[in-house]
């Protein structure tokens, strides 16, 4: 698919690479929404972190979808139809380079990037879990499965850009609902004594209240971060009007919130048929898994799981690219190139930057840990000067949006390291950065209309 694809790419360029050329329906978008949302961490990581600390944890995916939907529901349609404009909206840095000038847009493009390359490495960290596990017979750690997954990954990405990644997306979003929605709870249900469900464990383990702090400061970052995430623009910006991106994104967002529910349920039932799993959280759900079931629903299953990883790898790694593509290399250093220019350099940066994901995930195997390096820091640096530049176009100034991006994100790093506060540190820093927004614009309001190409 991504072989035959790339034909068409070479034709239309890089917006057809990056948004499809504006144009998808709503079907597609809808499918390719919710499996790109669906990722490893709200699947082999989410079960696995609920299975040690209960119930709560599914906040971290009521976080995520809860800001996905504000996000689409109060700027969907105003996005999209700024889109609207011929090679407007490739990236959030579009937009935010007409309020914030070219030193916020390099400012974005480089932390969007680190952002998008620490989700990747998420994914690839759960794909080498899945391949180790089922290849352990042939020697193949997890190294050499993160590997292996993030060369598969690359080729898809740099054949096909969004075109290849969205009806890659369609096709794994059924074989996500088939094995994991439908087929792993019905074959856990089967193995269930009458009455057990939610009775194998302590009652602690089902309160909803979000007592552990690293479930509550996972949870923040995750909503903070999906606030501005860059899959929601992407798909808003590649709907073909701004009716399809607004529904699209929202019933993606709904099929997420019910696979969270899923995943509470599978969760309960292993908890109850295997209350004492040891060693890695992420590959519990594995474990259980090869414990016993036909070798047939082994292989759907984990076909599943694989389809759940790599259609948000593919779409993560995707937005990097372009990150570094149009707002580093284009926008920002290299402003007269041309369409054919920007297209190779895309192709010719995504195995280079791939690489990136690949090595991060070797020095922290840990599917939500890693992906939180990512979202802590774009959500406290990108989230307040994004939405106000979308609300409050006429009252922010272009020093003020880039000293909230180093302010916001700052902050969130501190605090994540020295863990001085019980107060989420993404919370901490999304406040400092609009703060920061306010006072700065209000000391530089006769900036607004400066010249913002200058760097």
């Amino acid at each position: 698919m991504s072989a035959l694809l790339s034909k068409r790419v070479k034709q239309k360029g890089i917006e057809e690479f990056s948004v499809s050329s504006k144009s998808l329906n709503l079907f597609p978008l809808i499918c390719s929404v919710a499996a790109s949302h669906i990722g490893s961490g709200l699947s082999l990581g989410l079960i696995g972190m609920m299975y040690l600390d209960g119930v709560q944890v599914i906040w971290i995916a009521i976080g995520h979808f809860s800001g996905a939907l504000i996000y689409t529901l109060v700027l969907g349609k105003k996005i999209r139809k700024k889109a609207d404009a011929s090679g407007w909206g490739i990236t959030k840095g579009d937009l935010l380079e007409e309020h914030y000038g070219r030193k916020g847009r390099f400012l974005f493009g480089g932390i969007a990037a680190w952002e998008r390359i620490a989700v990747t490495s998420g994914q690839l960290v759960a794909a080498g879990v899945l391949l180790s596990t089922i290849l352990a017979q042939f020697n193949i750690n997890l190294t050499t499965a993160t590997i292996i997954v993030g060369a598969l990954v690359i080729i898809n990405v740099s054949f096909g850009g969004l075109s290849a990644v969205i009806w890659a997306d369609v096709i794994q979003m059924f074989i996500m609902v088939l094995g994991i929605g439908l087929l792993l709870p019905i074959i856990l249900t089967t193995k269930l004594e009458p009455g057990t469900l939610m009775a194998a464990t302590d009652a602690g383990f089902y309160n909803l209240a979000p007592t552990n702090m690293v479930v509550l400061g996972t949870a923040a970052a995750w909503f903070t971060s999906a606030l501005a995430n860059q899959t929601v623009w992407s798909r808003i910006v590649s709907a073909k009007n701004a009716k399809t991106a607004v529904q699209a994104n929202v019933i993606g967002s709904v099929v997420g919130i019910a696979w969270g529910l899923v995943m509470v349920y599978i969760t309960f039932a292993i908890k109850a048929i295997y209350p004492n799993i040891q060693g890695n959280p992420d590959s519990f759900l594995l474990n259980t898994i090869l414990d016993g079931f036909p070798i047939v629903i082994i292989g759907l299953i984990m076909a599943a799981l694989l389809a759940n990883i790599l259609s948000t790898a593919n779409t993560v790694l995707l937005h990097a690219v372009m990150n570094i593509t149009h707002d580093l290399y284009n926008k920002t250093f290299k402003r007269n190139a041309s369409n054919e220019e920007i297209l190779t350099f895309a192709k010719i940066s995504t195995p280079i930057i791939g690489i990136a994901p690949a090595i991060l995930g070797i020095f922290i195997p840990k599917i939500i840990e890693v992906q939180n390096l990512g979202y802590n820091f774009y959500g406290a640096a990108i989230t307040a000067p994004f939405w106000a530049s979308m609300l409050f176009p006429n009252k922010v100034t272009p020093i003020a949006g880039f000293s909230a991006m180093i302010v916001g994100g700052s902050v969130s790093l501190f605090f994540y390291f020295t863990d001085l506060t019980m107060i989420p540190n993404a919370i901490l820093g999304v406040v400092a950065s609009f703060i920061t927004l306010l006072i700065v614009s209000k000391f530089t309001k006769g900036t607004i209309n400066e010249n913002h190409q200058s760097l």
